[in-house]
């Protein structure tokens, strides 16, 4: 005659434990999002990814956007930073840096480009130390890089233009000038620099006149 069997195993434990890291994964990653980063959870062994919302909306993709419909890693860096970007990450996976850091562009859906800083760890290999899993972060600092550029090009104009600068603080103390000022006023930077606009005076004008400039 033929029949059943049946076998019964208490799994309340093993549940618990999947309750338990689904939770703790949730947390991790809400705290992450919460920084204003973008999270993504990548499996380098079958090139597949994880990609948290914040991380699709820096780069102008829909939430409910597929994770293999996202455009690769790799093809979303700026050709001009791509080396070095895949150099960073493959030295992390070579054990050659405690984790994967990278400030690059990265190519939104549109077609422009932001910059992003870009940090991560491997957090499981196999047996040979391959890399089975990298969880990290990715952070827009466009503005930041904005604001160097900017920087750059003042600090590139004071020390080139031909006109004398002086920079006070708001006591009107000198901080700085630029070579043109020593230049011209045949005063050293070292002999500027701590004294107020007075050392300029030619005797033809009144304090009211150096305390206005």
């Amino acid at each position: 005659e033929g029949g059943w069997v049946r076998t019964y195993a208490d799994v309340t434990d093993y549940t618990r434990a999947l309750a338990d890291l689904s939770a703790s994964e949730a947390v991790w990653k809400f705290a992450l999002e919460g920084s204003g980063a973008g999270v993504w959870d990548w499996d380098p062994e079958h090139a597949q990814g994880r990609y948290s919302p914040l991380y699709r909306s820096l780069l102008g993709y829909s939430a409910d956007l597929p994770d293999a419909d996202l455009p690769r890693w790799e093809e979303r860096l700026h050709p001009d930073d791509r080396d070095a970007a895949i150099a960073a990450l493959h030295a992390h996976y070579a054990g050659e840096t405690p984790t994967f850091v990278s400030e690059h562009r990265m190519g939104c859906r549109d077609g422009s480009y932001i910059w992003v800083h870009e940090r991560g760890m491997v957090v499981s290999r196999d047996a040979d130390g391959r890399p089975l899993r990298t969880v990290g972060t990715t952070t827009d600092i466009s503005g930041r890089k904005h604001a160097e550029h900017h920087l750059r090009l003042a600090a590139s104009v004071f020390t080139h233009t031909m006109e004398g600068i002086v920079i006070t603080d708001a006591g009107g103390t000198i901080v700085e000038v630029n070579d043109a000022f020593c230049r011209i006023t045949g005063f050293d930077r070292s002999e500027a620099v701590g004294q107020t606009p007075r050392i300029l005076s030619s005797g033809r004008q009144g304090p009211e006149f150096y305390a206005g400039m």
